[in-house]
């Protein structure tokens, strides 16, 4: 009698444990599911193509609507294509894609108005902040010592060589 009900108490258990594994598992992948789903809309939505590159890198506006087209039209010639065309010669093939956002008045770091998330294959990623007074300047490499920019770099971004 005793292993009878010791062996009811184990199948009992597995069918509670395997249920309830089976739930969370079924759970997770309904919500990283929905959530790949997200976020391919609003990339999909707020998405644009570099002209300037010599590879084509997603860049995403967020939060959508929330950008003029001059600043977009301003971000992408000043910042993003030089930046997206670099980090192709420098690292070819290896920049994903480019999150800017746009930060709403009251909700500024340290008063800048705009922030960059460039994401690369090998799961690394770069950031920064920029425009305190809401114009958008060039984007320049930082080099530690002397860049040594290309010639076709050099004739296509000017305005984005480091003095």
């Amino acid at each position: 009698m005793k292993t009878s009900t010791i062996v009811l108490i184990i199948i009992a258990a597995a069918i509670v444990f395997g249920g309830t594994g089976y739930y969370l598992a079924k759970k997770a992948t309904t919500s990283s599911t929905s959530a790949t789903a997200t976020v391919t809309a609003t990339t999909t939505a707020t998405a644009t193509k570099t002209t300037q590159s010599k590879t084509t890198s997603a860049i995403a506006f967020d939060p959508p609507g929330l950008f003029s087209e001059q600043e977009k039209s301003d971000i992408t010639s000043k910042i993003l294509d030089p930046y997206i065309y670099y980090q192709s010669e420098v690292q070819p093939g290896e920049l994903v894609s480019i999150l800017v956002t746009k930060y709403a008045e009251n909700e500024r770091p340290a008063e800048y108005h705009f922030a960059a998330n460039a994401i690369f294959k090998n799961g690394g990623t770069e950031n920064w902040l920029f425009s305190t007074d809401g114009s958008i300047d060039y984007w320049k490499p930082e080099c530690m010592d002397e860049c040594n920019l290309s010639a076709t770099f050099r004739s296509k971004f000017p305005n984005n060589v480091p003095e």
